[in-house]
């Protein structure tokens, strides 16, 4: 068992270079090469365009975001598959959880 209580969860800087503002916490790391993390972005921040190896699972715990044409709020969860790019942008803070299953693919950075 792993536990981590919030006070254990520590936010450091986006692991992707130029992202700026947006931050992330990584809860665990998967053996497939994949993550579980928390992120957080301040209204107006993006994440640039990007696709995953097999597909990412978000959950919003609070805020909105759009990822891609889809604008995601608080208490919505979200699929993203291998053969789709994507790019997401804060239309409010926000935070989430993510689940990367086998790593995260960048052609532009």
């Amino acid at each position: 068992m792993h536990h981590l209580t919030k006070n254990e969860i520590k936010f450091g800087p986006f692991p992707i270079p130029g992202v700026e503002n947006v931050t992330f916490a990584g809860l665990t790391e998967h053996a497939d090469g994949g993550f579980s993390a928390l992120i957080r972005m301040p209204s107006g921040s993006t994440i640039p365009k990007h696709g995953h190896q097999h597909f990412e699972e978000t959950y919003m715990l609070s805020g909105v975001v759009e990822c891609g044409s889809t604008t995601i709020s608080a208490g919505d969860y979200m699929r993203v598959d291998s053969d789709e790019q994507h790019e997401l942008k804060a239309i409010e803070d926000a935070e989430f959880l993510v689940i990367i299953h086998q790593g995260v693919t960048l052609d532009d950075v």
